[in-house]
């Protein structure tokens, strides 16, 4: 299980859920759809760029050394969104697309996971936060306390990124 091929699987998934091409059933072939293709590559493109910007942004301006401490730091500070979130968001996402139909009750319902969702992380990140020396000291090690100032503001940015997109 390379990293080349779970993005290809994830990036497969994704163009498939946006019609960039579909299967004939019958021949087992498939079909690019060409206008929903580059509207596809065009989504996962600004999908990359808004999630890796920051650290191109930062190596620009601020040197590669500072990079690397920030992508540390923000992999790190994602810990709480990944552990407390994530595993609860499948079967809640399943919930919901039973509910599509209705557009008021998944409104509704969506605006009520996302509270739920705040009320769970909100306190986690705030102690994430508050405990970064000592968390970042076991976890990462001494070597990485130059992260230490960057790792609560990038809990509440990646909390505030999960509950405004989900």
């Amino acid at each position: 299980s390379s990293a080349h091929g779970v993005a290809n699987t994830l990036r497969f998934h994704f163009f498939e859920e946006i019609g960039a091409f579909s299967r004939d059933e019958t021949t087992g072939t498939y079909r690019v759809e060409f206008d929903r293709m580059q509207e596809a590559v065009d989504a996962l493109s600004e999908k990359i760029l808004r999630l890796q910007g920051d650290g191109i942004i930062v190596a620009k301006f601020f040197g590669v050394e500072v990079m690397g401490l920030f992508s540390m730091a923000g992999r790190f500070a994602t810990l709480p969104t990944l552990q407390l979130i994530k595993p609860v968001l499948a079967p809640v996402f399943s919930g919901l697309s039973k509910k599509q139909g209705d557009h008021d009750v998944f409104v509704e319902s969506v605006l009520k996971v996302i509270t739920a969702m705040a009320f769970l992380m909100f306190p986690a990140a705030t102690l994430f936060a508050l405990l970064d020396e000592p968390l970042v000291t076991v976890v990462l090690g001494e070597r990485w306390h130059a992260v230490i100032p960057l790792v609560a503001p990038l809990t509440f940015t990646m909390m505030l990124g999960v509950l405004s997109d989900p």
